[in-house]
This record gives C-alpha cells, structure tokens and sequence, in this order.
C-alpha cells in the first residue's frame, strides 16, 4: 500500500506544539520579577482554549483526510487569532509571538503552495494592523510596526520566488524523467531485436560443421554476446528499481519446486558452459514474488556460466538435434531479421518451420506455435495464437517471444496457458521451452485455455 505525506495533518501536529510553547512561556512571564501573574492569567486561559480547538481541527483532519481550502483557510485564521489576542493582552513581553505568525506564514505557504501563501500573508498583514489599532505600545512605536509590515511581506515572497524555482525545476526533472522513460521504453525493445537475432545466427554457426579454429571464434562471439545480454538486462534493471516501478506481488511458493524449475531450464546451458549444476532437495515454502526471485537466481546462474565455466563438456550434436526432429512450427514474428535466424536454428534442431511475418490471414496444421508478441498494428501474438487454436479447435501448445516486461504480457495472458521468454534468448532456454511444450497432453479442450470459449455440449 502506497502512503501518502498528509501536510495539513504536520502542519496541524506544529500548531499543537507551537501553541504548547506560548503557553509554557506565557506562563513563565508571570513569574519574572516585577511581572504579576494575573497579568497573563488572560493568555493562558486564552491559549489554552486555543490548544483546546486546535486538538479539535487535527481530530478534523485525521478524520477527513483530504484537500479543503475552507478548512486550511480556517486554520490560518485560527492561528492568527490566536496570535493576535496574545500579542494584544501581553503588550511588550509577548512579542516573541511575532515570530509565530512568520511560521504560519510560511508554514502555510510551503506546506500547500503559493496561493495560501498568498492568503497567509494578507491575514498576517491583517492581524498586525489590527494589533497596532489595539495596542498602545505598538502605537507609540509606528516605525516597530513598519518593520513588522515590511518583514511579513518581504519575506513571504522571497519564499514565493523559491516555490517557483522549486517547481519549475520539479516539472523540469518530471519532464526529463518522462523522455527517459520513453527512451529507454523503446531502446528495451529496439536493442532486444538485433541481440537476439545475433544470439539465434550465432546458435546456427554453432550447429554448423566447423573447425576447431572456427568453433572457438564462434564461442567467443557468443560469450561477448552473452556478456552485452547480461549488461543490457542489468541497466534495465537498474532503471526500474530506481524509478520505484518495482512492485512486488507476493505469494506462496514451494521452494523446492521453484529450484528445480529452474535447474530444468538452465540445465543446457549449464551443460554447453562445462558447468554442473546440482540441486539439493528442499521442502520449504516461502511467500515472495516468483518473478523477482527467478530474476536473482537467474543472475547468479548466470555468472556462475560465466565466471565458472571450463573446457566445455562434449556435445551430442545428433541427440540434441533428435529431441525436436519432426516438430512443425508456426513461427510468427515481423521483423525479417529475428524470422530468418530463429527460423534457420529451428531448422538445424530438425523442426518443421512455417515462417510467417504477419498473423493475417494465417492457416497452419502446427504442432507449436512460437509468436512475437509485437505484430505490428494488426495484432499481437496472443490474438495469434487465439485465432489459430480456434481455427484448429484444441489448445497447440504457444510460446511469446517478447522485448517487453514479462510481467505486463502476463497480465495479459489470463489463464491462456502460453508459456513465455523475454529477448534476447538464448537458444538453450528456447530448446528447453520448445522440448517442455512438445511434452505437454495432446488435444487440451480449447475451453480450458481461451477466454470466451464454451466447451461442446
């Protein structure tokens, strides 16, 4: 839950304490030699019905929370009067009071704007003409009070003068943080595409015949890419946490459950970095958010890839290239670039492709579907995949390809049962999710996955 600063409760919580001071010192003056006691018996009464009332309005504002001109408006008046009366009855001794009109001057002013400072200051010009019309000593003293008048003008708007600066500024940092945002928006997607199509190409040189020269050059390749990969995520990372877009939704997680996953889906890559990845079983549940814990764990595998690795463990070339032999892909994806690199690493793992840029009119007998979920302007992979599993009338196992937040487009799925990986990906995550949805029951009841669809009679 977000809170927000409530300026006109602080402001209120102040008065109290202001207020509990005058008191106390309104209270010692009677005691001063060659003071009476009855002489401030008036003020002190006075302040105290004044804390009295103050108490009230914060139990006012606690109460009704909110934004109400009228109630701030009342509260300047109050604290004037309240100020008034004691600089009236205390004569000489209670003008330190003065210096309590100053704070709701600018108090008011900074708390809620220029417009009440503005009504602060008229009050506050108000009360001192009043006081003097009252008060005998200050009338015997006109240039005092000239310095007062000066003093509660000069001062309310050198503050107004810093309020505009601070909120020019302010919308100038709102703006500039806003082109930030939209900058690095489409950077996140637009720098995605030719990182992954330079992953997917590299993959394809990798399952090519080579030398041992060229095989080296080309794990070179693939490291430094891995490594600019790893950056890129690692800056976008940083930005969200820094602009405080980061909400986590948390839940119930079994633990174990949750590592094993992730073993499974790093398992290959692991295998092609020469690294072993163990698991040792735990029964614990948790409650956190999936997505920002597979995010750290995924870095930590990551780095353990990198940092870890030795000469790598001998490849099955034709195993590995068996698991996905015969699989038809629907591949949906409008960049050329990004449909001709994963469509030439599906062909080398022996899959059947059917290489689409765009999902109009689209007919396809697919054992899979894999879509990008940006299709231009006339659809989206989801609304792709919907419109295929219709026209067959079963749920084909899907995958979204995305260089957007994976969080967003799972807000977007509801239930569809598309499984989903986040640009650039690597080939090993893309084997792996094409081996698990190969493995998933054939012929799933279209009504179990896709909104709107009731089941046959």
């Amino acid at each position: 839950m977000k809170f927000e600063k409530n300026s006109e409760l602080d402001q209120a919580n102040l008065r109290i304490i202001v207020a509990s001071c005058a008191l106390v010192y309104v209270g010692a003056l009677g005691f001063l030699p060659g003071q009476q006691v009855a002489t401030y018996l008036p003020i002190v009464i006075y302040i105290g019905l004044f804390l009295l009332l103050s108490v009230v309005l914060r139990q006012a504002i606690v109460r009704w929370p909110g934004h109400y001109p009228a109630r701030r408006v009342l509260g300047m008046v109050h604290d004037y009067t309240g100020t008034s009366f004691g600089l009236v009855v205390g004569g000489d001794a209670a003008l330190p009071l003065y210096a309590v009109m100053v704070w709701v001057n600018l108090g008011n002013g900074m708390r809620f704007g220029s417009r009440y400072l503005a009504i602060a200051t008229v009050l506050a010009l108000l009360a001192l003409v009043i006081v003097y019309r009252l008060t005998p000593a200050w009338q015997a003293h006109p240039f005092m009070v000239l310095m007062l008048l000066i003093t509660s003008t000069v001062i309310p708007v050198y503050a107004h003068l810093l309020l505009e600066r601070t909120r020019k500024a302010s919308e100038e940092a709102i703006a500039a943080n806003l082109e930030k945002s939209r900058f690095l928006a489409q950077a996140s997607h637009d720098l995605r595409q030719p990182i992954h199509s330079i992953g997917l190409f590299t993959a394809c040189l990798r399952e090519s015949p080579l030398g041992e020269e060229e095989r080296r050059l080309v794990d070179n390749i693939d490291r430094s890419l891995l490594n600019v990969s790893q950056l890129f995520r690692s800056i976008l990372d940083l930005y969200t946490l820094d602009n405080g877009r980061v909400q986590p939704s948390f839940q119930s997680l079994d633990l174990g459950q949750f590592l094993a996953e992730q073993v499974r889906e790093n398992a290959e890559a692991a295998r092609w970095a020469g690294v072993e990845l163990r698991l040792r079983p735990c029964s614990h549940w948790v409650r956190v958010d999936p997505a920002l814990l597979a995010t750290m764990v995924q870095n930590v595998l990551s780095n353990c890839f990198k940092y870890a690795a030795q000469l790598p463990v001998p490849r099955d070339e034709a195993r590995q290239a068996g698991l996905l032999t015969g699989l038809k892909v629907c591949l949906v994806e409008d960049d050329r670039n990004v449909l001709l690199a994963t469509s030439a690493l599906l062909e080398r793992w022996g899959c059947v492709v059917q290489a689409e840029l765009t999902a109009r009119d689209l007919v396809s007998d697919c054992d899979i579907i894999v879509a990008d979920y940006d299709l231009g302007n006339h659809a989206t992979g989801i609304e792709c995949i919907d419109q295929l599993r219709e026209q067959r009338g079963w749920a084909v196992p899907a995958l979204i390809l995305t260089g957007h937040e994976v969080e967003k487009i799972q807000a977007a799925l509801h239930d569809r049962n598309i499984a989903i990986l986040s640009k650039p990906v690597r080939p090993a995550e893309l084997r792996a999710s094409l081996r698990a949805l190969r493995q998933q029951p054939a012929l799933v009841p279209l009504a179990e996955v896709l909104p709107g669809v009731m089941p046959p009679a």
